[in-house]
């Protein structure tokens, strides 16, 4: 998409959040970008929004075509505001290029649609408590106890979005190349790329991890997202800006051998992965153990392997139980 095609793409349900100054801090973001893409995007969202301050008691329900709408527009203006106010519409009007004419009185008739048409709604659950919900587009998420999240209803156009407030989350995508699916998580996203994934969030970190397909995940000092695959989880501390943890595992395709790759991985997280890709079970000798940072690469082809060399990197005893493996010091 060039730049020009950019620019005439307008994100009007966010522009109309801004305008009522409902906008939530993650659709801020996404509208954020699309002004710092393009010098020109600033000044056709500058010049709307101004517009809209100065016409929202109209009351429009023409056709739109942009000299008809622009003539009936400022006839409504003439009978709704006055002096200073009326002669600065009118010098936008003028100024204003002729594809942007109709998209600003296009605007105009969309926020009262919208303001009459949209609305957003939340879901909640208690602590106990656990709720699915179906969307019209198939996709289907299960909040598990205490979760929040907020989206607009309808739910459809692009991109489709949910804002997760906190908690735990289980999202399970339908795929639409036209229509992103992204889950705001205030500063960052996730974007769907055909994928069943969970996500936790508290108040300073959010965990996701990918059960199939895979997803991009999104932070403002990341040069380009971060994509995880099935199998794959990332830690991010929002306070601080960075990735607590990236365990990512992949299966060698026609062998037996798996290789791991962990970064500033806690070691409970990592038992959790050989858990999961040998089927068997690891415990600790103390709860300490558990929180032990782990960075490395491993490829092998059993889980007495690649424990014996975890353990030369942590300097940790490895011994055999009836179901597994005991981790001490």
């Amino acid at each position: 998409m060039n730049s020009n095609e950019y620019t005439q793409y307008i994100p009007y349900d966010l522009i109309i959040q801004v305008g009522t100054g409902e906008i939530s801090e993650g659709d801020r973001g996404i509208l954020n970008s699309w002004i710092e893409h393009n010098p020109k995007n600033r000044e056709v969202f500058n010049e709307i929004l101004e517009i809209h301050s100065l016409t929202g008691s109209l009351d429009i329900y023409q056709k739109l075509d942009s000299e008809k709408s622009w003539k009936n527009l400022e006839i409504k203006m003439d009978e709704n505001l006055s002096g200073k106010k009326i002669r600065k519409a009118q010098s936008i009007i003028k100024n204003l290029n002729p594809w942007v004419l109709t998209l600003a009185a296009s605007l105009v008739l969309f926020i009262f649609f919208s303001l009459a048409f949209f609305h957003f709604e939340e879901l909640k659950t208690n602590t106990q408590g656990s709720l699915t919900k179906t969307f019209e587009d198939g996709t289907r998420i299960t909040l598990k106890g205490n979760s929040a999240i907020r989206f607009r209803r309808p739910f459809w156009g692009s991109p489709r979005s949910i804002e997760m407030k906190y908690g735990d989350i289980l999202y399970s995508v339908h795929h639409d190349n036209q229509k992103p699916f992204l889950v705001i998580l205030g500063n960052e996203k996730v974007e769907d790329l055909g994928t069943q994934f969970q996500i936790k969030k508290d108040k300073n970190s959010e965990k996701i991890e990918v059960f199939s397909g895979k997803i991009a995940f999104y932070a403002p000092n990341f040069i380009s997202p971060e994509v995880l695959l099935a199998g794959e989880n990332l830690v991010f501390n929002s306070d601080l800006g960075k990735v607590e943890s990236f365990i990512k595992r992949d299966s060698m395709p026609g062998e037996e051998s798996k290789s791991f790759r962990f970064l500033n991985s806690r070691l409970g997280e990592v038992a959790l992965e050989i858990e999961k890709a040998y089927h068997v079970q690891i415990q600790f000798e103390r709860p300490e153990i558990q929180v032990r940072k782990l960075t490395g690469s491993y490829t092998n082809s059993s889980p007495d392997s690649l424990l014996n060399q975890i353990g030369l990197t942590l300097n940790l005893k490895i011994s055999k139980t009836q179901t597994g493996f005991l981790l001490s010091k």
